[in-house]
């Protein structure tokens, strides 16, 4: 399984690599620094962004969103998110053409689960996300 991952720090996108790597040997890891310094003709089976703390309205976020969903408009993304969020954070990624909002305090494997998921076609949300949902539903009815 081809996965990509677009991660501007060199520290973080080379452990990740190396972790998946190891931990996922299905796994054939490419990363770039941006979406745009990827091989165009490479045809993953999903691509992982990691957002460090930028927000959905930061510029380079938007711009990185754009890059991916141009070069592959067919593969899912998913997000890795540094920021700490609102639960809502999740549904607004997922409204925005993610395929998934990946909290960065959470553990490596949950993350290979995330990416193997997305990437079979389902959608990532973290447990919290759907706890609060689920709360706010039986706090205010239907």
């Amino acid at each position: 399984m081809a996965i990509l991952i677009v991660d501007e720090a060199v520290l973080t996108r080379d452990c990740l690599v190396q972790y998946l790597q190891v931990s996922a040997p299905d796994f054939v890891v490419k990363a770039v620094g941006r979406s745009v310094d990827a091989d165009a003709e490479y045809n993953p089976a999903a691509v992982v962004v990691n957002a460090k703390t930028y927000g959905f309205q930061d510029q380079v976020l938007s711009d990185e969103s754009a890059s991916v969903q141009a070069l592959w408009p067919s593969v899912p993304r998913l997000m890795i998110s540094e920021q700490p969020a609102p639960p809502s954070a999740a549904f607004e990624a997922i409204r925005r053409g993610w395929h998934g909002y990946f909290p960065a305090d959470q553990g490596m494997e949950l993350l290979i689960a995330a990416i193997r998921l997305i990437a079979l076609g389902g959608m990532f949300i973290p447990a919290a996300a759907v706890t609060h949902c689920v709360s706010r539903l039986q706090n205010d009815g239907p």
